[in-house]
Protein backbone atom coordinates (compact mmCIF):
# COMPACT_ATOMS: atom_id res chain seq x y z
CA UNK A 1 0.00 0.00 0.00
CA UNK A 2 2.69 2.20 0.91
CA UNK A 3 4.83 1.37 -2.45
CA UNK A 4 1.43 2.26 -4.40
CA UNK A 5 1.15 6.16 -2.42
CA UNK A 6 4.59 6.65 -3.74
CA UNK A 7 3.55 5.69 -7.18
CA UNK A 8 0.93 8.48 -6.85
CA UNK A 9 2.82 11.06 -5.35
CA UNK A 10 5.55 10.67 -7.91
CA UNK A 11 3.16 10.51 -10.81
CA UNK A 12 1.40 14.00 -9.29
CA UNK A 13 4.85 15.08 -8.90
CA UNK A 14 5.96 14.84 -12.49
CA UNK A 15 2.62 16.10 -13.48
CA UNK A 16 3.02 18.99 -11.85
CA UNK A 17 6.67 19.71 -13.29
CA UNK A 18 4.85 19.93 -16.46
CA UNK A 19 2.37 22.28 -15.34
CA UNK A 20 5.25 24.67 -13.79
CA UNK A 21 7.15 24.32 -17.39
CA UNK A 22 4.31 25.36 -19.52
CA UNK A 23 4.72 28.74 -18.00
CA UNK A 24 6.87 31.53 -18.89
CA UNK A 25 9.74 31.88 -16.41
CA UNK A 26 9.33 34.45 -13.94
CA UNK A 27 11.32 37.98 -14.39
CA UNK A 28 12.91 37.41 -10.77
CA UNK A 29 13.02 34.41 -8.96
CA UNK A 30 10.80 34.58 -5.59
CA UNK A 31 12.98 34.32 -2.42
CA UNK A 32 11.84 30.58 -2.26
CA UNK A 33 10.58 27.70 -4.44
CA UNK A 34 8.98 24.12 -4.06
CA UNK A 35 11.94 21.34 -4.79
CA UNK A 36 10.32 18.38 -6.03
CA UNK A 37 13.71 15.54 -6.63
CA UNK A 38 15.01 11.89 -6.88
CA UNK A 39 18.35 11.01 -5.54
CA UNK A 40 20.72 8.46 -4.74
CA UNK A 41 21.50 7.78 -0.85
CA UNK A 42 24.66 7.11 0.50
CA UNK A 43 24.98 5.43 3.23
CA UNK A 44 26.86 2.84 5.71
CA UNK A 45 26.83 -0.33 3.71
CA UNK A 46 26.78 -2.57 6.62
CA UNK A 47 23.31 -0.80 7.88
CA UNK A 48 20.61 -3.08 7.56
CA UNK A 49 16.65 -1.83 7.96
CA UNK A 50 14.20 -4.83 9.45
CA UNK A 51 11.03 -5.18 10.10
CA UNK A 52 8.52 -7.56 11.61
CA UNK A 53 6.73 -9.76 8.85
CA UNK A 54 3.48 -11.19 9.57
CA UNK A 55 4.57 -11.18 13.29
CA UNK A 56 7.08 -14.07 12.96
CA UNK A 57 9.80 -13.16 11.42
CA UNK A 58 12.39 -10.35 10.87
CA UNK A 59 12.78 -9.17 7.18
CA UNK A 60 15.76 -6.79 5.85
CA UNK A 61 15.57 -3.91 3.73
CA UNK A 62 18.79 -2.75 2.44
CA UNK A 63 19.51 1.32 2.15
CA UNK A 64 21.81 3.03 -0.36
CA UNK A 65 22.46 3.34 -3.85
CA UNK A 66 20.20 0.39 -5.06
CA UNK A 67 16.80 2.27 -3.88
CA UNK A 68 15.72 5.81 -5.49
CA UNK A 69 15.02 8.54 -2.65
CA UNK A 70 11.86 10.70 -3.51
CA UNK A 71 12.53 14.19 -1.52
CA UNK A 72 9.80 17.18 -1.18
CA UNK A 73 10.76 20.37 0.42
CA UNK A 74 11.65 23.96 0.16
CA UNK A 75 14.71 25.78 -1.37
CA UNK A 76 15.71 29.03 -0.83
CA UNK A 77 18.46 31.57 -2.61
CA UNK A 78 21.46 32.18 -1.91
CA UNK A 79 23.60 35.06 -2.67
CA UNK A 80 26.48 33.26 -4.08
CA UNK A 81 27.20 32.86 -7.85
CA UNK A 82 26.86 35.25 -10.77
CA UNK A 83 23.09 35.69 -11.86
CA UNK A 84 21.89 33.96 -14.63
CA UNK A 85 19.48 34.40 -17.69
CA UNK A 86 17.25 31.79 -19.17
CA UNK A 87 15.57 31.98 -22.66
CA UNK A 88 12.09 31.76 -22.89
CA UNK A 89 11.11 32.20 -26.31
CA UNK A 90 12.44 35.72 -27.66
CA UNK A 91 12.77 36.96 -23.88
CA UNK A 92 15.75 36.22 -21.57
CA UNK A 93 14.41 36.46 -18.25
CA UNK A 94 17.39 37.79 -15.18
CA UNK A 95 17.49 34.90 -12.23
CA UNK A 96 19.50 35.79 -8.76
CA UNK A 97 22.30 33.85 -7.98
CA UNK A 98 22.08 30.29 -9.16
CA UNK A 99 23.38 28.24 -5.63
CA UNK A 100 20.14 27.47 -3.39
CA UNK A 101 19.68 25.73 -0.20
CA UNK A 102 17.04 23.58 0.49
CA UNK A 103 15.02 21.38 3.36
CA UNK A 104 13.03 18.32 2.33
CA UNK A 105 11.34 15.00 3.47
CA UNK A 106 12.48 11.81 2.14
CA UNK A 107 10.54 9.26 0.73
CA UNK A 108 11.67 5.78 -0.18
CA UNK A 109 9.98 3.08 -2.13
CA UNK A 110 9.80 -0.35 0.01
CA UNK A 111 10.65 1.47 3.42
CA UNK A 112 8.70 0.36 5.95
CA UNK A 113 7.78 4.10 7.54
CA UNK A 114 5.72 6.08 4.84
CA UNK A 115 8.37 9.03 5.59
CA UNK A 116 11.69 8.14 5.75
CA UNK A 117 13.84 10.85 6.84
CA UNK A 118 15.16 14.30 5.70
CA UNK A 119 17.79 15.60 4.04
CA UNK A 120 19.45 19.15 3.89
CA UNK A 121 21.74 20.73 1.37
CA UNK A 122 22.57 22.68 -1.30
CA UNK A 123 21.44 22.78 -5.23
CA UNK A 124 22.80 24.44 -8.00
CA UNK A 125 20.57 25.54 -10.90
CA UNK A 126 21.45 24.22 -14.23
CA UNK A 127 18.16 25.31 -15.51
CA UNK A 128 14.97 27.17 -15.10
CA UNK A 129 13.16 24.16 -13.64
CA UNK A 130 16.29 21.92 -13.55
CA UNK A 131 18.90 21.91 -10.15
CA UNK A 132 21.53 19.53 -9.30
CA UNK A 133 21.37 18.69 -5.61
CA UNK A 134 23.88 17.35 -2.60
CA UNK A 135 22.91 17.09 1.16
CA UNK A 136 23.33 14.97 4.10
CA UNK A 137 20.45 13.12 5.13
CA UNK A 138 18.99 10.95 8.61
CA UNK A 139 17.02 8.15 7.72
CA UNK A 140 15.17 5.67 10.62
CA UNK A 141 17.04 2.53 10.74
CA UNK A 142 15.00 -0.36 12.33
CA UNK A 143 17.58 -2.37 13.80
CA UNK A 144 17.64 -6.13 16.40
CA UNK A 145 17.74 -4.60 20.30
CA UNK A 146 20.85 -5.36 21.52
CA UNK A 147 18.67 -7.49 24.07
CA UNK A 148 17.25 -9.32 21.36
CA UNK A 149 20.61 -10.00 19.61
CA UNK A 150 21.93 -11.86 23.07
CA UNK A 151 18.98 -13.73 23.10
CA UNK A 152 19.53 -14.92 19.43
CA UNK A 153 22.75 -16.10 19.66
CA UNK A 154 21.69 -18.09 22.55
CA UNK A 155 19.34 -19.80 20.85
CA UNK A 156 21.45 -20.67 17.82
CA UNK A 157 24.10 -21.75 20.39
CA UNK A 158 21.66 -23.98 22.25
CA UNK A 159 19.47 -25.27 19.59
CA UNK A 160 21.74 -25.73 16.33
CA UNK A 161 19.17 -28.94 15.15
CA UNK A 162 15.77 -26.27 15.18
CA UNK A 163 15.85 -26.33 10.95
CA UNK A 164 14.63 -22.05 12.14
CA UNK A 165 17.97 -21.78 13.43
CA UNK A 166 19.99 -24.06 10.83
CA UNK A 167 20.63 -20.77 8.13
CA UNK A 168 22.50 -18.88 11.07
CA UNK A 169 24.59 -21.81 13.01
CA UNK A 170 28.15 -20.60 13.47
CA UNK A 171 27.23 -16.69 12.19
CA UNK A 172 27.17 -15.59 16.05
CA UNK A 173 30.04 -13.30 15.20
CA UNK A 174 27.73 -11.57 12.54
CA UNK A 175 24.77 -11.44 14.51
CA UNK A 176 26.42 -10.08 18.04
CA UNK A 177 28.11 -7.35 15.17
CA UNK A 178 24.78 -6.63 13.28
CA UNK A 179 25.89 -7.22 9.85
CA UNK A 180 24.96 -6.85 7.02
CA UNK A 181 21.38 -8.72 6.28
CA UNK A 182 22.84 -11.17 9.50
CA UNK A 183 18.92 -11.30 10.79
CA UNK A 184 17.25 -11.38 7.73
CA UNK A 185 14.64 -14.64 8.39
CA UNK A 186 15.57 -14.68 11.97
CA UNK A 187 12.45 -16.12 13.83
CA UNK A 188 11.26 -13.62 17.05
CA UNK A 189 8.80 -16.67 18.02
CA UNK A 190 9.80 -19.43 20.17
CA UNK A 191 10.49 -22.60 18.48
CA UNK A 192 11.41 -25.01 21.11
CA UNK A 193 9.11 -26.26 24.53
CA UNK A 194 5.36 -26.66 24.42
CA UNK A 195 4.64 -23.36 25.22
CA UNK A 196 4.51 -20.90 22.18
CA UNK A 197 5.68 -17.21 22.72
CA UNK A 198 7.85 -14.63 21.71
CA UNK A 199 11.78 -15.34 21.83
CA UNK A 200 12.64 -12.24 23.47
CA UNK A 201 10.12 -10.40 25.86
CA UNK A 202 10.79 -6.82 24.81
CA UNK A 203 10.99 -5.28 21.38
CA UNK A 204 13.37 -7.16 19.08
CA UNK A 205 13.85 -3.67 16.98
CA UNK A 206 15.64 0.03 18.04
CA UNK A 207 15.40 2.73 16.02
CA UNK A 208 18.63 4.61 14.93
CA UNK A 209 18.83 7.44 12.94
CA UNK A 210 21.76 7.21 10.92
CA UNK A 211 23.63 9.76 8.53
CA UNK A 212 24.22 9.66 4.87
CA UNK A 213 24.95 11.82 1.87
CA UNK A 214 22.64 11.93 -1.07
CA UNK A 215 23.36 13.12 -4.76
CA UNK A 216 20.43 13.94 -7.11
CA UNK A 217 18.79 16.10 -9.50
CA UNK A 218 15.29 18.27 -8.48
CA UNK A 219 12.65 20.29 -10.57
CA UNK A 220 12.01 23.81 -8.20
CA UNK A 221 7.98 24.68 -8.82
CA UNK A 222 8.23 28.57 -8.66
CA UNK A 223 4.66 29.24 -6.85
CA UNK A 224 4.99 32.61 -8.52
CA UNK A 225 5.23 31.49 -11.85
CA UNK A 226 2.80 28.18 -11.74
CA UNK A 227 0.05 30.12 -9.64
CA UNK A 228 0.02 33.68 -10.13
CA UNK A 229 -2.37 35.87 -11.85
CA UNK A 230 -1.86 37.95 -15.05
CA UNK A 231 0.19 37.26 -18.09
CA UNK A 232 0.78 33.96 -16.86
CA UNK A 233 4.46 34.93 -15.89
CA UNK A 234 3.79 35.27 -12.47
CA UNK A 235 3.57 39.66 -12.05
CA UNK A 236 -0.01 40.48 -11.86
CA UNK A 237 -0.98 42.53 -14.45
CA UNK A 238 -1.61 46.15 -14.40
CA UNK A 239 -5.38 46.92 -14.30
CA UNK A 240 -6.59 49.56 -17.10
CA UNK A 241 -7.98 53.22 -16.40
CA UNK A 242 -11.86 52.89 -16.65
CA UNK A 243 -13.03 54.75 -20.19
CA UNK A 244 -15.48 57.29 -19.76
CA UNK A 245 -18.38 56.77 -22.31
CA UNK A 246 -18.60 59.48 -25.10
CA UNK A 247 -22.28 60.70 -25.57
CA UNK A 248 -23.42 61.67 -28.77
CA UNK A 249 -25.11 65.47 -29.68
Amino acid sequence: MRFLILIALGISSFACVLCAQRAEPPPDDPNFSVLLGIGSLIINPNATNYEIKDNKVLQAHNLGAATPQLMTGLSFTLPFGKPRRWRSGDQASPHPHPWYSFVSLKFSPGSPDALDGYVIGASYRLGAYFDILAGYSLSPVHEPSPGFQAVAVQAVTQHPDVSAYQPFVGKNTDLLANRKNAFDGFPILQQTGSSPGTLFLGDPLITHYRGGFIIGVAFPIKLRASFGGGDGTGTPSTPRPPTRATSSH
